[in-house]
């Protein structure tokens, strides 16, 4: 796969937000003709996809930490999965020994298609990133460190 370039007209003084909504255009411009090849995420929300990236980040997850991680109501939570679980996208597993708890997962087909896709775009990135020089790779990596870990 080849990485279109795309130029991505920025301000003679961007500001921090703009430079990293012009960031993330460069990225979303380099995947987009792939991802519309392969996609299954057409038809789902936006919700739904962080949905299924948290749960295909963090494993098998209850109702409760969905709901938790995207401060949403319970039901809220219960209305995404019954749409994903419909779609074939999650399957929920019951407990063994508590038959209360519900866990999600990814459907092992969605599993794939999302490390797939995943994998696509870290191809795309990395293409990016190459174009920094070795010092400037290394601050980028240490202050994007800093910004996930706060």
């Amino acid at each position: 796969m080849t990485a279109q370039k795309t130029v991505t007209k920025i301000p003679a003084k961007p500001s921090i937000g703009e430079l990293l909504l012009a960031f993330k255009r460069t990225i979303s411009s380099c995947t987009k003709s792939q991802s519309k090849k392969e996609s299954f995420a057409e038809d789902l929300t936006f919700p739904q996809v962080e949905t299924l990236m948290f749960i295909g980040i963090k494993g098998r997850k209850s109702m409760e930490s969905i709901a938790s991680y995207f401060d949403i109501a319970p039901p809220s939570a219960t209305s995404i999965i019954e749409k994903l679980e419909k779609k074939g996208h999650v399957v929920r597993i019951k407990d063994k020994n508590d038959r209360r708890m519900v866990y999600i997962e990814l459907s092992p087909n969605t599993k794939k298609l999302m490390l797939k896709m995943w994998k696509q775009k870290e191809k795309v990135l990395e293409q990016v990133v190459s174009k920094l020089s070795s010092s400037d790779r290394s601050h980028f990596e240490r202050i994007l460190t800093i910004l996930v870990e706060n």
